[in-house]
C-alpha cells in the first residue's frame, strides 16, 4: 500500500477522503459547532492506535533534541493575542503553553510516513 496521510486516519469515523458526502459535511458541521462553543474540536480515535503509538515512540526518541518553548501566551493558532473582554472567537482566547518542537531536519531521512504525517495540512473547517 502506498504511504499517504489517509493511511493514518480512521476513515470509518472521519471520512475526510469523501468531501462530497453527507457524512463529511456532518463531520465538518460538528467540528465547527465545537470550535464555536469551546474553541477546540476533539477528534477521538482520529488516528488508528497502532499508527499513533508508532508516532509517539518516534517523537519520544527525538525529545532530547527538541527545542523547548516555555510559557508562551498565544491563541490556538500560535498567534500573539491582546488582552480583551470579548473572547467569542478562538483566535481571541489567550492560553499559556509550553511546547517541545522537533526540527524537521532531525527526522530520519528514511522515515517517510513520519514526515508525511507531521507535515500534512488538513482541510480548513
Amino acid at each position: 500500500m502506498a504511504s499517504s496521510v489517509t493511511n493514518h486516519v480512521n476513515l470509518e469515523i472521519y471520512p475526510i477522503d469523501q468531501p462530497d458526502t453527507l457524512a463529511y459535511r456532518e463531520l465538518v458541521r460538528k467540528c465547527q459547532e465545537a470550535l464555536s462553543a469551546t474553541g477546540v474540536a476533539l477528534l477521538d480515535h482520529f488516528m488508528p492506535t497502532n499508527i499513533l503509538s508508532t508516532l509517539v515512540a518516534r517523537a519520544d526518541a527525538l525529545m532530547p533534541f527538541a527545542h523547548h518553548n516555555r510559557n508562551n501566551t498565544t491563541n490556538p493558532y500560535q498567534e500573539t493575542v491582546a488582552q480583551q473582554d470579548d473572547w467569542t472567537h478562538p483566535k481571541q482566547r489567550p492560553r499559556t503553553i509550553s511546547t517541545h518542537v522537533i526540527a524537521y531536519d532531525l527526522i530520519p531521512h528514511g522515515d517517510i510516513d513520519w514526515k508525511e504525517t507531521t507535515t500534512h495540512r488538513t482541510t480548513r473547517l
